[in-house]
């Protein structure tokens, strides 16, 4: 069997279609609308191993530019591994995380991944480990008055450009904040999460979120950070937040350990800070 690698899946329409394929066969996700919309940028590299005109095999490179308590970290997420039912049981996930690890170990701060429980014990053959991700959960002050407040329409170039425009502010309250990754961001926000998107027109603030009851569901926001962040949700409502990211300061916050399907695997050898606080990379950042 004579696989080529290819990492130009992007901009070859017919690999990327049958790479497109096989997220379809494998993972029902569906890359279509996100391409089309030109949210598919250089960040994301699929590496395909492709049987003639077919993608069989995949590991995708995800550039995460992020600060770290205002430090910039320029991190890779692993993401989007998958193989053809075809053709598992031929090492082609070994050979494709070989090669990434060799492209990209010494080119960053350090490689992280989410795994499901069926594959836990695959990643420490290449020298990753769990770590272990905390989320938060504040107070919300009472009777502060609220904002202006609606929601954004990510279809409606305006308000999309207000988003856009919020976005490269960052998280100013986030101890580890995305940055610049739009098409990532773009990847939710511009569909399964479209109608979490709202605007702060006094703070200049997109926020995502929903209240459920007296909880704030909060993912993240982005804006110029003018006041505390209780102060600032509260505009929008609730007694409490749950944050989808982690504060700069945790005074008052509640920190819990995060239980998902998902499980942070991180490289040895990076300069990942998980182990000196309870941190979890951004709900939105996650490929």
């Amino acid at each position: 069997m004579s696989l080529v690698l290819r990492k130009d899946i992007r901009t070859d329409a017919a690999a990327r279609e049958s790479f497109m394929d096989l997220a379809r066969t494998v993972f029902g996700l569906d890359f279509s609308g996100w391409q089309a919309a030109g949210y598919w940028t250089d960040l994301y590299i699929p590496y395909a191993l492709m049987d003639g005109p077919r993608a069989v095999a995949n590991v995708s490179v995800n550039l995460m530019d992020m600060t770290y308590r205002g430090r910039p970290r320029r991190y890779i997420q692993l993401g989007t591994v998958m193989t053809h039912p075809n053709y598992r049981g031929r090492g082609l996930a070994r050979r494709l995380m070989e090669r990434v690890l060799a492209d990209w170990r010494e080119n960053c701060d350090g490689i992280y991944l989410f795994a499901n429980h069926t594959v836990l014990d695959f990643y420490p053959k290449f020298g990753f480990r769990r770590a272990y991700e905390y989320a938060c959960t504040t107070p919300l002050p009472q009777g502060g008055g609220k904002s202006r407040c609606r929601r954004l329409d990510t279809a409606n170039p305006a308000d999309l450009k207000l988003l856009r425009t919020a976005f490269d502010r960052s998280n100013p309250y986030s101890a580890l904040a995305m940055e610049k990754n739009w098409g990532l961001l773009l990847f939710s926000c511009g569909f399964s999460l479209k109608d979490w998107v709202y605007y702060l027109e006094e703070e200049e603030t997109a926020v995502i979120a929903r209240l459920a009851g007296d909880t704030l569901e909060c993912l993240d926001l982005f804006g110029p950070g003018r006041r505390p962040l209780p102060a600032l949700l509260a505009q929008i409502g609730g007694l409490r937040a749950d944050l989808g990211f982690t504060p700069l300061d945790g005074t008052g916050c509640v920190f819990r350990p995060v239980e998902t399907d998902d499980y942070l695997f991180v490289l040895e050898g990076g300069d990942m800070p998980f182990a000196a606080e309870r941190l979890q990379f951004p709900v939105l950042s996650h490929a």
